[in-house]
């Protein structure tokens, strides 16, 4: 992968907040949320992650939303395998990698 040098305003920083704090979650021995694709995007951007000083109870707080909107999503495509889903404000969030909705969804 190649790794280059990203420049975010300050508003748009803060996609990357839940991203970082997802990929730290991730390489936990037994992580919460598995999201090896927060992983690649980490280590393919030239940022300084540090700043966010996420922690590992904010990396925790973020992996446990995530993993219940995933549950909820995953769900709800089953119950409406025709659905259209709309997923608002996602900046660099990774959910239709972790649920795989069947190719009837939209």
């Amino acid at each position: 992968m190649t790794i280059g040098k990203v420049h975010f305003t300050q508003e748009k920083e803060t996609m990357l907040m839940t991203l970082y704090a997802r990929a730290m979650q991730s390489q936990w021995e037994d992580p919460i949320l598995p999201d090896q694709w927060a992983e690649d995007a980490v280590r393919c951007i030239d940022y300084d992650f540090s700043k966010f000083k996420v922690g590992k109870i904010g990396a925790m707080i973020t992996a446990i939303r995530a993993k219940n909107f995933d549950l909820l999503t995953t769900q709800y495509v089953a119950d409406h395998p025709d659905a259209t889903v709309l997923h608002l404000g996602c900046g660099m969030d990774s959910r239709i990698f972790r649920i795989d909705p069947p190719a009837s969804v939209d």
